[in-house]
């Protein structure tokens, strides 16, 4: 049953390509998440690192990746960072 105040889960890596569309709502987002703008029907969570960050260095894994451990664990996350 459809409802009017339904809920709409948008997890993306959008940060990284930064002519897709979805690059607009990451950066629309980022300004909500700061207070730079107030939009009460956004929620948002960003997890990410500054720019200036090892991202070879496994202590910046859990900055962008908070589920690290939770949903997969750290060895399959090196695994797969080496593979690609």
């Amino acid at each position: 049953v459809a409802r009017p105040d339904g809920l709409l889960v948008n997890i993306s890596t959008a940060g990284h390509d930064q002519g897709h569309f979805w690059f607009e709502i990451f950066r629309y987002a980022e300004q909500v998440q700061s207070g730079g703008i107030i939009d009460t029907s956004l929620l948002p969570f960003i997890c990410t690192v500054p720019p200036e960050c090892d991202f070879e260095d496994p202590a910046n894994w859990k900055l962008a990746n908070p589920s690290l451990d939770v949903a997969f664990s750290t060895e399959d996350f090196r695994r797969d960072m080496e593979r690609a």
